[in-house]
């Protein structure tokens, strides 16, 4: 797969890795890679919040493999990739990852920890979706949160979505963005400083 592709994917999902989690769940501070014949996922949560992005590949393999690489092989890696399309190469075996890109490799052990199962949390079936212009949802939760970790209220109308702020003075004006949406209106709520879009 292009290297600018990988590289936009760990991005896409590293925000969500944990940074202290110690104990048992220590595995957070990582971020699974799952690969198959068809596609390779890759998955960071920090138990509060969970992203993955995909992106299709060509394995000389049908097996599906997983594994979990530490917090610091993943910011190895974003140094490594350039943004250039030249492909890079996964090599994966249960006691090694090992990247291959433009002459160079990284290598590094797995955690030897089981990820939790990032598929539990994510429904097949969504009875509420919300189609909405990026760009304005970032603008209107950067507006909510003045640039500061805070919990925010969502709240999906009809046409529109409603975000505050949980600390918010009753008075403070609301701020809103047009979408489309299925399902009934309903409203929901995301931890303290996690509204943010990457």
């Amino acid at each position: 797969m292009p290297q600018t592709a990988l590289k936009r994917m760990l991005a896409m999902v590293q925000y969500a890795m944990g940074t202290d989690v110690v104990g048992p769940r220590e595995v957070l501070n990582g971020l699974l890679m799952v690969v198959d014949s068809r596609e390779l996922r890759v998955i960071a949560t920090d138990g509060h919040r969970l992203a993955m992005a995909t992106h299709p590949v060509s394995a000389q393999e049908a097996i599906s493999q997983k594994i979990v690489l530490a917090r610091n092989t993943v910011v190895e890696l974003m140094e490594l990739l350039a943004q250039r399309d030249t492909p890079v190469a996964i090599d994966i075996s249960p006691r090694q990852v090992r990247f291959r890109v433009d002459g160079r490799s990284s290598a590094s052990e797995p955690v030897d920890r089981e990820f939790p199962d990032y598929q539990s949390f994510i429904s097949s079936h969504r009875a509420n979706v919300m189609r909405i212009n990026r760009q304005a949802l970032a603008q209107a939760l950067k507006r909510t949160s003045r640039d500061e970790p805070c919990g925010v209220q969502w709240v999906l109308n009809e046409n529109s979505l409603v975000l505050s702020r949980a600390d918010a003075n009753p008075r403070e004006r609301k701020k809103s963005c047009q979408s489309s949406t299925t399902g009934p209106p309903c409203a929901s709520a995301s931890m303290p400083g996690i509204c943010s879009m990457r």
